[in-house]
């Protein structure tokens, strides 16, 4: 498969810190797959997920998303990599359906293509049974759904998530879970940044590890658990390949 993200050299300091949240990053996603970023809180995923997302200007580098170049065609490219938030923006006493209503309205999507979208959204997240409840009744792994619901209005060709199961229980995770499966499976590619080593296993079709803001290794899970060399026996778990490559753990 073709790639649809190809990232070259990218590099992310914040103000005063002398220290990249992002190290020289280079990578492709090809089109169609489910490419995850797994490591511990302060790897750098979110930064990494913000940066292909474009709500934050690298320091140095590039990628190509969709075709579009990162640095000069953020707009276009916003409307083709959407982002689904940890915490969703949505108004509590509007139902489910009213909000994304409104969240397209206000995103300029024309009214004769809204309905049908909104329609089409909440069926593919699972949803559509409770389209006129409440958002105030909704679990947080619901909202997120919501959230998820939203992106899809755009019609993205990428999705991008930042741990988008942190605190929600397992009923909500599964689901959640289920709706990403089944995006991919009708042809969206999906960026997923997690620190659950079995959910990356379990989801991805490849896996880059990272660490301090680099990548510590990129391959299948099953390549990651089976390494070769320096005497490495084969591993059970991503958890196990993490901590061989950097002595560290994914959950502190």
């Amino acid at each position: 498969m073709p790639n649809i993200i190809e990232v070259n050299h990218l590099v992310k300091y914040y103000p005063g810190s002398d220290q990249p949240a992002v190290r020289d990053l280079s990578f492709a996603i090809r089109r169609g797959e489910i490419f995850g970023f797994l490591g511990p809180d302060g790897a750098g995923k979110t930064t990494i997920i913000s940066l292909l997302s474009g709500l934050l200007k690298p320091t140095s580098g590039n990628a190509i998303l969709a075709g579009f170049d990162l640095v000069s065609q953020p707009h276009e490219i916003k409307h083709r990599c959407k982002f689904v938030p940890q915490t969703p923006t949505l108004i509590p006493l509007l139902s489910i359906q009213d909000n994304l209503l409104l969240y397209g309205r206000l995103h300029g999507i024309k009214n004769q293509q809204l309905r049908p979208r909104v329609a089409e959204a909440l069926q593919l997240v699972g949803l559509d049974a409770g389209r006129r409840d409440r958002v105030t009744k909704q679990s947080s792994g619901t909202q997120r759904r919501i959230s998820l619901a939203a992106a899809l209005l755009h019609q993205p060709e990428v999705l991008l998530f930042d741990e988008p199961t942190l605190n929600v229980n397992e009923v909500s995770r599964d689901g959640l879970l289920q709706s990403v499966v089944e995006l991919n499976r009708r042809g969206l590619t999906v960026v997923y940044a997690t620190r659950d080593a079995a959910e990356a296993a379990r989801l991805c079709h490849r896996v880059a590890l990272i660490d301090q803001g680099r990548i510590v290794a990129l391959d299948t899970p099953h390549a990651l658990q089976n390494m070769p060399g320096g005497g490495l026996p084969a591993l059970e778990s991503l958890d196990a390949v993490f901590v061989e490559l950097t002595g560290k753990h994914l959950r502190g």
